[in-house]
């Protein structure tokens, strides 16, 4: 056979293109592992096995997952645990996949889980007590291999692509991994990297026995979505501020919405402003830069205690004051 009447084999080990996995804290009911559907075990899975996902390492694999899902948050072993971990969907709403990566190889990093029927919660502790179909079994088996095979999908830091391998390179799988689709508008494979990379992490705030507290109390204001208590917790620990910030009048108003930016609305409402505040805000900035204006009055106005006390209110806020005092 010529050159010229080769084709080119496709990588078998390839994404679900329909699927991407996603992180999950709330599933309903209680999970067991189920590996021993098939006779698996941490040292030797038949499905990890035949993946490439058998050759993880547990520093890329960590280095992977906080990259791309952020950081961890199911709760683990402080002793025994690199980290917490992360709980991941798969195609099947009743399968999910742990990843915990370990220091004692794969088959302790990758786990898969299957939620247990309800009727069934306080009478079985192990999968195989099931005895499910041969065709239910295949589906799982299905949908944890789908799973893992989405975390070789790339994910970027500055010039490199990672993905649970390691970084990318020459070979025909990480070539297909980067490929485009059919129109070329996007990457096939490749994500966004995760919103909370190069967020810091106050010394201090996370852990300690009284973190777990704080984060019922969140979950709590938020009927159960943290996301939504975060803004309620937000929303009480700024009132009594906005209260007396609201009093201050309103050269300290005018200074706290400049330096406000991305922030505006939000201290505008908490200061309980209306729209016309707003506009009036919007003139008279506009008239500022404007260097065929004469009207010097926002300048005159800024004195030390107006400064001073905008400055006070933006930190105890929580917001930047764009380093008013300076």
């Amino acid at each position: 056979m010529t050159e010229s009447n080769k084709t080119t084999r496709r990588p078998r080990h390839l994404p679900d293109p329909t699927f991407i996995s996603t992180t999950v804290d709330r599933w309903g009911g209680r999970l067991v592992e189920c590996r021993d559907l098939w006779d698996g075990y941490s040292l030797h899975d038949a499905v990890l096995d035949s993946t490439p996902l058998k050759k993880c390492q547990w520093a890329t694999l960590f280095a992977y997952m906080h990259r791309r899902f952020g950081l961890p948050h199911m709760g683990g072993d402080d002793y025994k645990d690199l980290s917490a971990s992360w709980m991941l969907t798969t195609p099947d709403r009743e399968v999910f996949v742990r990843v915990n990566p370990s220091l004692s190889g794969p088959g302790f990093s990758l786990a898969p889980y299957l939620l247990m029927p309800r009727d069934t919660t306080n009478r079985v502790h192990r999968a195989s007590e099931l005895n499910l179909p041969t065709e239910r079994v295949a589906a799982i088996r299905k949908a944890y291999r789908t799973a893992l095979l989405d975390l070789l999908r790339p994910v970027c830091v500055r010039d490199s692509d990672i993905n649970a391998l390691g970084v990318l390179g020459d070979s025909a799988l990480d070539q297909a991994l980067m490929e485009t689709d059919e129109d070329e508008a996007s990457d096939a494979y490749k994500l966004r990297f995760h919103p909370s990379c190069g967020y810091s992490m106050p010394l201090g705030l996370f852990g300690g026995n009284d973190w777990p507290i704080l984060c019922s109390l969140i979950r709590h204001l938020g009927d159960g979505d943290m996301e939504a208590g975060r803004a309620k917790a937000l929303e009480v620990l700024q009132r009594d501020v906005y209260g007396e910030a609201a009093g201050a009048g309103w050269q300290v108003h005018r200074l706290m919405l400049l330096s406000a930016r991305n922030q505006r609305g939000a201290v505008a409402a908490g200061l309980g402003l209306v729209p016309g505040d707003v506009a009036r805000f919007d003139a008279e900035l506009k008239s500022f830069h404007d260097r065929e204006s004469t009207d010097r009055s926002i300048a005159d106005e800024m004195t030390d205690a107006v400064v001073n006390s905008a400055s006070d209110f933006l930190k105890r806020l929580g917001l930047p004051d764009m380093e008013l005092g300076e």
